[in-house]
C-alpha cells in the first residue's frame, strides 16, 4: 500500500470528524504534528512520494496550518513537549515548502493565493521582522525564527520565479499577442 496515500487519507478522516483541518482525537492532540512529521521524512526518503502526497491534496491541509491561530483551534497550547501550535506551524511550514519546492506549479490558483497571503503576511514587519530574527539568533537562542524567516523567503521565492505564470499573476501582465485562428486573413505586405 502506498503510505502517503495512507497518511493522508487518516489526516482527512480527522479533519471530516470534526470538521477542522487535522480534527482532534482525544489523548492524540500532536497527533497532527506528528504525522506533519512523518509526511516531512517520507519526502526526505523517498522524494517521489511528493508528487503522489501532491495529487491528494495535502498542501491544501497543511498551508491553513502555516497559522498560528489556526494551530491553536486545533491544537491547546501546551500539548506535550513536541506537540504544541507552534510546532504544528513549523511542521506545516517545512512540509509545504518541500512540497513546493519539488513541483512549484502544483499548487491550484487558489491555494498559490492563499500560500502567497500567508507568505507575505510573515514578513508584514518588512526589515523590523529580519532585525528581530537576527537578534535573537544573536542573543545565543535557538534559530526558530531565522529558520522560520529563511523557509518564507524561499518560498515566495520558489513562488515568483519558478511557478509557472505566478509573476504574470502577480503583476496582473496582459499577454502582448493575441492568438490568430489559421482562417483569419493575413495582413497584404508591403513591396
Amino acid at each position: 500500500p502506498d503510505s502517503s496515500a495512507s497518511m493522508a487519507r487518516l489526516l482527512r478522516q480527522g479533519a471530516a470528524a470534526t470538521q477542522l483541518p487535522g480534527g482532534r482525537v482525544p489523548g492524540m492532540e500532536s497527533a497532527a504534528v506528528r504525522l506533519m512529521a512523518a509526511l516531512i521524512n517520507l519526502i526526505s526518503v523517498r522524494p517521489a512520494s511528493a508528487q503522489g502526497l501532491l495529487a491528494l491534496g495535502v498542501p491544501d491541509l497543511a498551508v491553513p496550518f502555516m497559522d498560528l491561530a489556526r494551530a491553536r483551534a486545533v491544537l491547546p497550547p501546551g500539548s506535550g513537549e513536541e506537540g504544541g501550535p507552534e510546532d504544528l506551524v513549523s511542521r506545516a511550514t517545512v512540509l509545504v515548502s518541500r512540497l513546493l519546492s519539488k513541483a512549484p506549479g502544483a499548487l491550484s490558483l487558489p491555494m498559490e493565493a492563499q500560500l502567497l497571503r500567508r507568505l507575505l503576511a510573515r514578513l508584514d514587519g518588512g526589515r523590523a521582522v529580519v532585525k528581530a530574527a537576527v537578534a535573537k539568533a544573536g542573543s545565543g537562542a535557538p534559530l526558530p525564527d531565522v529558520e522560520d524567516l529563511e523557509l518564507t523567503v524561499r518560498m515566495l521565492a520558489v513562488l515568483v520565479t519558478k511557478t509557472p505564470g505566478a509573476l504574470d499573476r502577480l503583476t496582473e501582465r496582459r499577454p502582448r499577442c493575441e492568438e490568430v485562428s489559421d482562417e483569419a486573413p493575413a495582413a497584404s505586405e508591403a513591396a
